[in-house]
């Protein structure tokens, strides 16, 4: 007989736990990198478009909180000036550059903008 989905469902047929995996010891791994040195964005530059308002905003901001330097660009520069004003007041590296991502020519020089600031 071919066992349906459902006939696995029954007590005496569900196979037993996989057994608990112990933390590593980071203690015995001095060396080890951290998540966060691996992972981090200390020293990293992120060009983030959309920046002056809604998702773009946000990744700006989480982005900076995690140590990166951004780069905000957008059609409206003032709106991000004044988020770059907010970043730096918070002790983050942020610039502002001019950019419409609909004139796919300018994209080019404003990622060599972003990696030389």
């Amino acid at each position: 007989q071919t066992p349906t989905p459902l006939s696995y469902a029954q007590p005496d047929q569900i196979p037993p736990e996989a057994p608990e995996v112990p933390a590593p010891d980071l203690a015995a791994a001095p060396d080890v990198p951290s998540y966060c040195e691996w992972f981090g964005l200390q020293g990293k530059v992120a060009l983030i478009t959309g920046a002056s308002s809604g998702l773009g905003r946000r990744f700006a901001q989480v982005l900076a909180a995690q140590g990166a330097r951004v780069v905000l660009a957008a059609r409206r520069v003032d709106l991000l000036e004044e988020m770059c004003a907010q970043l730096h007041a918070r002790g983050h590296e942020a610039f502002a550059i001019a950019l419409d991502v609909a004139q796919f020519d300018a994209i080019p020089a404003a990622v060599d903008k972003a990696v030389a600031l």
